[in-house]
């Protein structure tokens, strides 16, 4: 991948882009490592409690984790395009913009089910 054809908007957007990857991956694997006992230093409340207690995804944590997969693909799959079409040189075009802004717009829906 030839660096000189990253320009601002792009190079931004990638970079934003891998730190939300970043943090949603640090997130899944503490879910992943968490236990279901209502208190403790590394213990997660799953189930129905607080303020997000009608939410399907803190219903279990088969759900948060399956939904944060799913965000963090989505995600992933956004950078990727970014990516590959800098890579070849060529800018987005009308379809495939759609289809970046659909995926982020996805992932970020997906924090409130």
């Amino acid at each position: 991948m030839d660096v000189t054809k990253l320009n601002s908007p792009r190079l931004v957007g990638i970079l934003l882009l891998g730190v939300v990857a970043a943090i949603l991956s640090i997130d899944l694997l503490q879910a992943a490592a968490a236990q279901p006992r209502p208190s403790g230093p590394d213990c997660y409340p799953w189930g129905a409690e607080g303020p997000v207690a009608d939410r399907w995804s803190y219903a279990s944590k088969t759900n948060y984790l399956m939904n944060g997969v799913i965000q963090l693909g989505l995600i992933i799959g956004a950078g990727v395009l970014l990516l590959w079409r800098t890579g070849r040189g060529q800018s987005l075009r009308s379809g495939q913009r759609a289809i970046l802004f659909a995926a982020l717009g996805a992932a970020a829906l997906l924090m409130f089910v």
